[in-house]
């Protein structure tokens, strides 16, 4: 099992453990099993996902285009960027993330998701003043 893999499980076993946050593990799993055991049709396992590979990826479900919103957001500073994406949702913002190599997770609040998409684009923009100003006193010295 890859670490990708165990953290989709994890994530999928959160919720479960948060029903259960304020109770001793063996009385969560005794609960479990009886309800496991009541269940007069147990759910089939399923289907293992395909794996994806790095082309796939990079399609998304919204019907959004992901490089028109980059390139409109490259040049802006940290505070436009924050109000220019503040319209779109959530799903749209990870796919954005995704785009420019950003983990967003869809359980991070919106305001989080926005923080770290503008951040990634303050920080090309420092780093590219840091590069120019180097060169400027380089010139002068």
């Amino acid at each position: 099992m890859k670490v990708k893999d165990m953290i989709d499980t994890m994530e999928k076993l959160l919720p479960i453990l948060k029903e259960y946050e304020n109770v001793h593990v063996h009385d969560m799993l005794d609960d479990i099993y009886k309800k496991v055991k009541n269940d007069p049709q147990p759910s089939q396992p399923s289907q293992p996902k395909p794996h994806t590979t790095t082309t796939e990826k990079t399609t998304t479900n919204t019907d959004i285009n992901c490089a028109n919103i980059i390139s409109a957001i490259e040049t802006l500073d940290k505070d436009d960027i924050t109000q220019y994406l503040h319209k779109y949702k959530k799903d749209e913002l990870i796919a954005i993330g995704k785009e420019i190599g950003l983990h967003l997770k869809k359980r991070d609040k919106k305001a989080l998701l926005i923080e770290a998409i503008a951040d990634h684009f303050s920080f090309i923009q420092l780093n590219k003043k840091i590069a120019n100003r180097e060169v400027d006193q380089k010139i002068f010295n």
